[in-house]
């Protein structure tokens, strides 16, 4: 498992690497978990991100080849992922939510 995140109320997975080509447990995981998804690679995981009563802001992340899903959205949870919301730094503007890269996952027998 990449990164797994029980009961934080608000947290910042950002810019984050998390490839294997094991093809188990889940890159990014929160239960009961809020807060941003960030500019993430996710990559050769049962699911890319998984949500358990989570409701965070996704954006900008490229989640690909994933054995089943690139985002499982568990019981409970109501993720933000429209496109639009951006946040300022001096370097420039980010996404916050929306803008993902969503492909080649599932397909395994």
């Amino acid at each position: 498992m990449g990164i797994r995140l029980i009961n934080i109320t608000k947290t910042d997975v950002i810019g984050n690497i998390i490839t294997s080509n094991q093809y188990s447990m889940q890159g990014i995981f929160l239960d009961n978990s809020g807060g941003n998804i960030r500019a993430n690679l996710v990559q050769g995981h049962t699911n890319g991100i998984q949500l358990g009563n989570s409701s965070p802001d996704i954006g900008n992340n490229r989640i690909y080849d994933n054995k089943y899903h690139g985002i499982y959205i568990g019981v409970g949870s109501l993720p933000n992922m429209l496109a639009g919301r951006w946040i300022g730094y001096p370097a420039g503007f980010y996404a916050t939510s929306g803008y993902n890269k969503i492909y080649e996952n599932g397909g395994w027998q």
